[in-house]
């Protein structure tokens, strides 16, 4: 990722072009999904039934080039954080992400509908490098 796309997203209501910051990926080879995205400041407000609130929609959406993978078989996981700090004039500064997940760890697994217990064993889902040149 790199700075920010300007007027990526589109307003829900008008379709008006509307800045969501979205990254700026270096480069990408997923197809592009869309996120929703909120622009603008808003507080839940509470509903007929106390102690109970909502919050509005997102107001915008924008193609999602900074999602890689969604993990839909659990709700639970780590991500370990691996960064080199690059050596030398010429090196590059790095950061290497992967991410476990604990299937089985949800109350209902959403993946096969049986209901799930606490597991102390992680699979790795997904691994991805940051580099960023000096």
């Amino acid at each position: 990722m790199r700075g920010a796309d300007t007027g990526a997203g589109r307003e829900v209501a008008t379709g008006a072009v509307v800045d969501t910051l979205r990254p700026r990926p270096v480069t990408t080879a997923d197809a592009q999904r869309q996120a929703k995205v909120f622009t603008t400041a808003g507080q839940p407000v509470a509903t007929s039934t106390p102690g109970v609130f909502t919050r509005a929609a997102a107001d915008a959406v924008e193609d999602a080039v900074w999602s890689a993978k969604r993990d839909t078989a659990t709700g639970y996981g780590i991500a370990v954080f691996d960064v080199d700090p690059g050596h030398g004039s010429d090196g590059q500064p790095s950061i290497k992400v992967t991410h476990y997940h604990a299937v089985g760890a949800d109350p209902v697994n959403p993946g096969t509908g049986v209901k799930g217990a606490p597991t102390p064993d992680y699979t790795e889902f997904e691994t991805f490098t940051l580099v960023r040149p000096r």
